[in-house]
Parts: structure tokens; sequence; C-alpha cells
């Protein structure tokens, strides 16, 4: 009786998983359907499942009100290097969290970059005003799933996963068939063509600021990238 139990509670949390999982790929899957009509960008909502892995930041003095010469720039740079498997687009930008925060929070229109190979990438490229300078960033953002979360947890409390090996080994499984790769999972491949992505971006950010500052006749020595995050990105 004990292990009919047991074989119930694992076939309920197996069958509970697979959901999850699906609702997961759905979500993904619809970030590459068609976006909305013209003048009706789409939008990405930033919630807790989210989390930083890398991002680049600098400020173009005597640069502001030039946005769009920046991203246009950016947009030809990718086009032009063939990165490949991606999807570029300029989509609004929140924080989810209900209504009333939403409220608050504000939204940024943002040029969205996706790799078909890494599903549940985004790198958001943000360029705005910051009273007389252009604030340029970058942001790579991980949409985790619950099997990344629970393995990535496991990862760091090695003495629950003992205790749950039943619930890893299930996790493995689905995690196989996911197609988010977090960094902490990832092979030396991997690891190189999550790399080439995001330094493809950052290259065609740097290009793009300094043809600006060019074109300005600006003081590119005060120009500076500061990066940080789990790739090395120069």
């Amino acid at each position: 009786m004990f292990w009919l139990i047991v074989l119930a509670a694992f076939g309920g949390l197996g069958y509970y998983m697979y959901n999850l999982n699906k609702q997961e790929e759905i979500d993904t899957v619809q970030d590459w359907a068609e976006g909305q009509p013209q003048g009706q960008p789409r939008r990405v909502k930033i919630g807790r499942k989210w989390r930083a892995v890398n991002s680049s930041a600098t400020l173009v003095e005597g640069a502001q009100g030039r946005r769009e010469i920046v991203v246009e720039y950016i947009k030809a740079k990718l086009e032009a290097v063939e990165v490949p498997q991606i999807k570029v687009d300029e989509r609004l930008v929140s924080y989810g969290g209900g209504v009333v925060w939403n409220m608050f929070s504000g939204e940024r229109k943002m040029l969205v970059v996706q790799s078909k190979k890494f599903g549940g990438y985004y790198l958001l490229v943000n360029a705005t005003d910051y009273g007389k300078q252009l604030n340029v960033t970058w942001y790579l953002m991980l949409r985790e799933n619950w099997v990344t979360r629970l393995l990535r947890y496991m990862e760091l409390h090695w003495g629950v996963a003992l205790a749950l090996f039943p619930v890893v080994i299930l996790a493995k499984i689905f995690y196989t068939a996911s197609r988010t790769t977090i960094p902490e999972l990832m092979n030396m491949f991997e690891s190189e063509e999550l790399s080439c992505f995001c330094t493809s971006v950052h290259h065609a950010a740097q290009e793009s600021v300094t043809a600006l500052v060019h074109d300005l006749n600006l003081n590119s020595a005060k120009v500076n990238w500061q990066t940080r995050g789990f790739l090395s990105i120069a």
C-alpha cells in the first residue's frame, strides 16, 4: 500500500511537471510569433522568473536625442555580420507584478534580440536620454522555467538534492527536452555560442556609439563601457 501511494504521488508530480513544461514551451514558441500590427509593438514583462546574466552600459555626453540612430545602426550591423538564428524587434519592456505594480513601474521601448538556439534568453538594448547624455545599455536576461529553477537550487544545495533524489531524476528528464539552458548547467560549446551571441550585440552597440561620437565630433575618451556578468564580454 505504501509503495502504491509513493508511485501515485510521483505519477501525479510527473504529470504536473509535464503540464508546466508544455506551458513554458507554448510561451516560448509564442515569442517567435509575428508581432502586433504596425505601430503597436509587442510587450515583454520582466517578473520574478527573470534574472540578469550579463549587462553593459555607457553614457555619451552630448548625444541626447539620438536613440533612433543607435538602434538602427545596431539592427544593420547584426544583419551585416549574419548572426545565425536570431530575431530582432522593438518591444515595450515593463516589470510584471500585477496591475498595481505596473502602474508605477512604467515601460520603455527597447530593442529585443532573441536566439533560437537559446530559448528563454532575451538581450534587451536600451538607449534613452539622461539629461544632456545618451544612456546606452544592454542586458542579457534569462526567463527561467520550473525545471531550471529547481536544478539550479539543487546545484547549490546538494543535501536537498540527495534527500529528493527521485525529484531530481524527473527534473533531469524534463530538462533534456527543454530549450532553456541555464549558465550553471551549460557545457563548453553552449557557453561559447552564448558568448558569441552576446558579444555580437555588444560589438554592434559599441560601434554604433563610436560612429555617433565621430559624427557629432564628441570626446571619445569619455565613452567607457562597463560590463559585468557570467560571460566574458570584451
